[in-house]
């Protein structure tokens, strides 16, 4: 409207003012078109983003549940790892009270043998006593 009115203020020819018109047109067409285009490729942009940030969310998920598993697995080797330390402190201990007894079982054979001798065993209190020692050894072992 503002170059039609422009026009006739300036009295130009019908041509003139029909190709200035024609010109308006084809300018007012491209840009329209040219917005449209910008519009359609930012849509296009847009869309291709949220695809690329599904499939990187996707592949965040993707090793947080590999740490995760790695992390079960690592507690899992944890928990086997102290209870074969306990089980081989354990069995150290045992091995330790088995030679324990035995050196105490030896030493008891020993000393019973002595009290047991024909000589010792004549009085009815040197076999008290050797019941006795007897039986404190046994709590002791």
């Amino acid at each position: 409207m503002f170059l039609v009115y422009f026009l006739e203020m300036y009295h130009c020819s019908p041509l003139s003012t029909a190709v200035c018109f024609l010109h308006a047109r084809c300018i007012l067409f491209l840009h329209l078109n040219f917005y449209q285009q910008v519009k359609l490729l930012k849509s296009a942009c847009e869309k291709e983003m949220e695809e690329i940030q599904k499939n990187y969310e996707s592949l965040v998920r993707e090793a947080e549940n590999t740490l995760l598993q790695k992390k079960e697995d690592l507690r899992s080797y944890y928990q086997k790892v102290c209870a074969n330390k306990i089980l081989a402190e354990t069995m150290i201990l045992f091995k330790e009270q088995v030679n324990l007894r035995r050196t105490q079982g030896a030493y008891l054979s020993h000393f019973l043998s002595s009290f047991l001798s024909p000589s010792s065993i004549s009085s009815t209190a040197n076999q008290f006593q050797i019941i006795e020692a007897a039986f404190i050894l046994k709590h002791i072992i």
